[in-house]
Formats: structure tokens, sequence, C-alpha cells
């Protein structure tokens, strides 16, 4: 099994310190949501960010949606053998049941996901829970998961794509985590993980997720 962690995703509801800010209640009116159930998009909400901590990272839900879009429709979760979280710079984390299909329009995504942080999970009309969200920090998660090996992605090692290949090849049940943040450093320490790179820039989190996914199914399966 497979475990892809998204780690210190930007992905959160407006925060207290901007709900007030006229950009937020004008997009708010116009969607008509409480400034409180809606997600932070830099994208849209810039001009108001500026007075929130870290403001130039923050508000990047896309990276979150881009990243499970190619993971769930991945040839390795198809064969049951991936199963994928997200956790949020608030340390919340998001467990995502792995046959869940997810709106491939992004103003849907936001939609399902605004529903998701204020009602805590999804479920279908069978009972079926497809998405949980849950207040817990990467060192509870890592307990919870309890995999054999755990690796980092971090684009300031040196390149050892050999070394990825051997841990696939001796860990059945191996757990890695790619930062879904748009720039700057890891706020964690990560000290219980190897670091690993596969390129020497600096590349999307999805492309990261993708390649791995996708070198751990010819590795296994192949």
């Amino acid at each position: 099994m497979l475990h892809i962690i998204l780690v210190e995703a930007e992905l959160e509801l407006i925060p207290k310190e901007i709900r007030n800010h006229y950009i937020i209640r004008k997009h708010a009116k116009k969607r008509g949501k409480k400034p409180s159930e809606m997600i932070l998009d830099s994208s849209l909400h810039f001009r108001a960010m500026y007075k929130i901590d870290d403001f130039k990272r923050r508000g990047r839900p896309d990276i979150v949606f881009l990243s499970l879009l190619g993971l769930l429709s991945s040839p390795l979760n198809k064969t049951g053998m991936l199963r994928v979280y997200v956790h949020t710079r608030n340390d919340e984390v998001i467990f995502i049941n792995p046959k869940v299909r997810l709106p491939r329009n992004y103003n849907r995504f936001i939609g399902l996901f605004e529903k998701l942080f204020v009602e805590r999970e999804i479920r279908t009309k069978e009972g079926i829970c497809l998405l949980k969200l849950i207040e817990m920090n990467i060192y509870d998660l890592v307990k919870k998961i309890k995999a054999e090996k755990y690796i980092l992605m971090d684009e300031k090692v040196d390149i050892n794509i050999n070394k990825l290949i051997k841990e696939f090849k001796n860990h059945n049940d191996i757990a890695i985590m790619i930062g879904a943040f748009p720039h700057g450093d890891f706020r964690n320490d990560y000290e219980f993980a190897d670091r690993i790179s596969i390129h020497k820039e600096r590349l999307d989190a999805w492309s990261v997720a993708l390649f791995v996914t996708d070198l751990y199914y010819f590795v296994k399966l192949l």
C-alpha cells in the first residue's frame, strides 16, 4: 500500500481577521454564503489577505484540487493500492475514500470542500463516508497510518530516484509526504522521515504525486 500525504496544504476557511473585509463580504454576498463558510482563495481574495500572517503562501486550494484529481484517477488507485490524505496548515487532516469521485469542475470542488469544512464529513445517501475532516497534526496522522517507511519529497537534497525505487522494492507499506504549498520551506521538522528529491528544481505538487504513484505502480505491479 502506498500512502500519499499532501502536507501543510494551503486549504482553509476565510480567517477571522479578514471576514469583514469588503472584498470578502462582496464575494460572500455574490455566492449567498457566510464569509466563515468560504474557502480562502488567493486568486479571489488577495487584496484582503495582506492582513494575515504568511499571506503570500496561503489561499491555494487549487494545489489540492489538481493533486487529488490526478491521484484518485491514477492506475494505482484503481487497483486499490493507494490511500490519500490532506494535512492542512491548521493541523486538520482530510481522510479520503479512494472510491470518491470528486468534481472535475474547480468551483464545484470548492463548494464540496466548503461543505466538508463546515459539516466535517461528506457521506452518500447510503451512509458511506467519502470525505472526513478531523483536527489532527502530522505526527498523530503518522501514528495512525503506521507505515513501514516515511519519505518526504524535498528538492533541496540530492536527486536520488534509485533510492526511491529501492525503498518501494523493500517496503510494502510506505508513506510519501508532498508539500501542498506554493513556495517556502516546510513548517514542521519531519525528523521521522527520509528526504528524497526527484529533480533539482521545485516541481508542482501534482507532478510529484503522479510521478511517485506511477513509479510505485511500475515497481510493484509490472
